[in-house]
C-alpha cells in the first residue's frame, strides 16, 4: 500500500490550473483574481476519498503554464516522478486545448513501460464562459476517446463541479485488487493448526 501519490498538474498559462486546485483542495472562498499571477511552482497536498471510500493521499504538483514548442525535458522529469497527471485547458481557448494535446502526445511518446498505464485525466474548465466556447464539446470527446484519457467539464467557481474529477483520480491511482481465479488452499499442519495459503 502507497503512502502517498504524486500528480503534476500541467497545461497552458491562465487555464485555471491553481484556480481548480485551490478552489477544490482548499474550498477557496475568496474571489478570483482577474490579474493573472503566473505560477513558478505549487504543491498541494489532500486527501481524496474513492470511489469505494477509501482515503488515498495525493500531492498535486502545479507548475508553470506551458506553450509551445513543449519543454520536452521538462515532461521527462515530470515522468520520472509522476504516478498520474491531470491536463487542464480552458473551453474558451482553442490554444490552450491544442498545447493540452501536444502534451498528452509527448507524454505517451516518452513514458516508459511500466508507466503505460499511468492514469491521466483531462479538465476543461471555465464552462460558466459557455458563450465564449473555442473548443467543440463533441471534438473534445472524440479526442479524450481517442488518447483514452477521461475528459471532464468543469467552472472553477462551482467546486461541486470540481469533485468528481479528483474522485475518480484517486480511485484509478489505487484501483481494487484483482480477484485470483484461484481458490484458497489450506493445509492442515501436525499440531492440527490451518495455514492458509493465498496465491
Amino acid at each position: 500500500m502507497r503512502s502517498h501519490y504524486k500528480v503534476v498538474v500541467l497545461g497552458a498559462k491562465q487555464c485555471g490550473k491553481t484556480s481548480i486546485l485551490d478552489q477544490v483542495i482548499n474550498g477557496s472562498k475568496r474571489k478570483f483574481n482577474t490579474n493573472y499571477e503566473p505560477t513558478i511552482e505549487d504543491i498541494f497536498g489532500a486527501v481524496v476519498e474513492t470511489d469505494r471510500q477509501t482515503k488515498e493521499k495525493i500531492y498535486f504538483f502545479d507548475f508553470s503554464g506551458m506553450s509551445a514548442p513543449l519543454n520536452i525535458d521538462a515532461i521527462k522529469t515530470y515522468l520520472s516522478y509522476a504516478d498520474a497527471f491531470v491536463l487542464i485547458y480552458a473551453i474558451n481557448d482553442k490554444n490552450s486545448y491544442l498545447i493540452v494535446d501536444h502534451i498528452k502526445k509527448a507524454i505517451d511518446r516518452h513514458k516508459d513501460r511500466d508507466k503505460r498505464d499511468m492514469p491521466i485525466v483531462t479538465i476543461g474548465t471555465k464552462v460558466d464562459r459557455f458563450r465564449e466556447r473555442e473548443v467543440d464539446f463533441d471534438e473534445s470527446q472524440g479526442w479524450a476517446q481517442r488518447e483514452k484519457t477521461r475528459l471532464f467539464e468543469v467552472t472553477a467557481t462551482e467546486r461541486k463541479s470540481l469533485i468528481e474529477p479528483f474522485v475518480y483520480l484517486a480511485s484509478k491511482l489505487n484501483p481494487p485488487q484483482n480477484k485470483t481465479t484461484f481458490p484458497q488452499l489450506h493445509r492442515k499442519s501436525k499440531t492440527g493448526n490451518i495455514l492458509s495459503l493465498e496465491l
